[in-house]
């Protein structure tokens, strides 16, 4: 029996989306993580804290340091919601009751594939829409900037053991 090796129209088109969508969150993801290292080199507080950023691995993780501890940046796709999402998480080290290390979430910001938007997870763990419409503009900045203290935050309220 020969293989049928056509695919629908329909599937062609779905794949093509979401390549598209996968291209336009990467775009996403790479000014904000030029942003992010930006506020820790620029910003008087983040480098009063001592917030770096350090360079990104080829499995998209970022280890972010600064004078209360260590984290990373962590970068995955979620293809469950109707429209394919980015989420950078932030992560801190623990251990669990078996006392091996393990990674666990604490914050994140999220992508679309729209060009105009982002999803940030603030503090309070609410999701709070950043506009992406100008380079770099002052929400994104002061977005950053928020996520940047929250990661510190996350540092000084669960220092590692």
């Amino acid at each position: 029996m020969p293989l049928n090796s056509y695919i629908p129209e329909s599937e062609l088109g779905k794949l093509h989306k979401l390549k598209f969508a996968e291209e336009t969150i990467r775009r996403q993801l790479s000014q904000f993580i030029e942003l992010f290292e930006e506020v820790c080199n620029k910003h008087e507080s983040a480098k009063a804290l001592g917030a770096r950023l350090e360079t990104g691995t080829k499995d998209d993780t970022w280890m972010f340091k600064s004078n209360f501890g260590a984290g990373r940046l962590a970068f995955k796709f979620d293809l469950s919601q109707n429209e394919p999402e980015g989420k950078l998480i932030f992560e801190r080290l623990v251990q669990n009751e078996k006392d091996e290390d393990m990674w666990k979430p604490t914050l994140g910001v999220y992508f679309t594939n729209a060009f105009d938007k982002m999803y940030f997870l603030n503090s309070e763990g609410n999701r709070q829409l950043v506009s992406l419409e100008s380079d770099f503009n002052q929400d994104i900045y002061s977005a950053c900037r928020d996520f940047i203290k929250s990661m510190i935050y996350t540092q000084v309220q669960y220092p590692p053991a």
